[in-house]
């Protein structure tokens, strides 16, 4: 098939544009930087970005016969919070719109995220025709772009939204940074119960398998969460880095919420002049607080999705992926 994919460059975006190589598929992907893409994937290379001027460039260069198109470049941390919804709403937005000026027919593929939907209620678990709740500008700029997908999809195209919670895999730089902590033996955490916190995950494996699931078996106009069966908590991931780095001592620093706030902000006043770009924003810290980050993945598998990757080997091959890059 002759597919296009956004976010190419990213964690998600290079397994996924790997694995459709691998299948055989026509890929197309943009990227600001084709270096950026491993070498072997720079041949489908489409440079450029979302705003307006870069599609109008770009468009043209793509087959007419097109068949799927893959959203997932985003936003994720950000100290500028009009960000968020210039990439994850507006981009989305011009996106489909160039599309649907350019193409007849598609099946669109939209990346969304859990944060889109929202933490679950106590001891339960966010199901896809739950009332939408998101608490940060992350999560509510995905939603918009999520639902201006849905309310303006062609009535002759065909769509899918899918929401992973966190995900997990070799080469995530986000998970890097845990893993580094867990090596040096001191741990912050957000949350004086931050230990026991709840979480749903996918590993980056099965994700992309999700996706390869949609493009084969053509699962048409569905949302799905696509996360792994078992809740985790905090606690379960940090033992899982531990079994494979045996750090010498381990120390969790449990900090209150309020001490979070007040990083943030010293952070955010950093990063306005150029001193730093942690990322602990203050909406990141709206998003850290939440003690139930957990979703019900039942769809998913009554559509025959199969979730091979628990926690103890998504964690092992991931920790390997970086020591063998000297990561760790």
């Amino acid at each position: 098939m002759k597919i296009f994919i956004t976010g190419s460059t990213g964690f998600v975006g290079k397994h996924l544009s790997n694995l459709l190589a691998t299948e055989g598929h026509e890929l197309y992907l943009l990227a600001r930087s084709p270096l950026k893409l491993p070498e072997n994937l720079r041949q489908y290379a489409v440079k450029g970005d979302l705003s307006k001027k870069s599609i109008i460039s770009w468009i043209s260069k793509l087959p007419k016969d097109l068949e799927k198109v893959i959203h997932i470049a985003g936003i994720v941390h950000s100290f500028n919070k009009k960000l968020f919804y210039d990439v994850n709403e507006v981009g989305t937005k011009d996106l489909l719109d160039s599309f649907k000026n350019s193409f007849n027919t598609i099946h669109f593929i939209h990346f969304s995220s859990l944060a889109a939907a929202g933490p679950a209620q106590k001891n339960l678990l966010k199901k896809e025709t739950d009332k939408q709740a998101p608490i940060s500008h992350y999560g509510k700029s995905k939603l918009n772009g999520e639902n201006y997908v849905l309310n303006n999809i062609p009535s002759n195209w065909n769509y899918n939204v899918i929401r992973p919670p966190i995900v997990m895999g070799p080469d995530d730089p986000a998970f890097l940074d845990v893993f580094k902590m867990v090596k040096n033996g001191i741990i912050p955490l957000a949350g004086m119960n931050a230990l026991n916190y709840k979480y749903s995950f996918v590993c980056v494996f099965d994700l992309i398998e999700a996706v390869n699931n949609l493009i084969k078996n053509d699962i048409n106009n569905e949302i799905f969460f696509i996360s792994y069966p078992q809740v985790v908590t905090m606690k379960d991931i940090l033992d899982e880095m531990a079994k494979n780095i045996k750090p010498k001592f381990r120390i969790h620093l449990c900090m209150p919420i309020f001490f979070l706030r007040i990083l943030s902000f010293v952070l955010y006043l950093l990063n306005k002049i150029n001193l730093t770009n942690q990322p602990i924003t203050p909406d990141k810290v709206n998003e850290l607080k939440i003690q139930n980050w957990t979703c019900d993945s039942n769809k998913s598998r009554e559509h025959n999705f199969k979730y091979d990757w628990n926690l103890t080997k998504t964690v092992k091959v991931t920790y390997n992926n970086y020591h063998e890059n000297g990561l760790l």
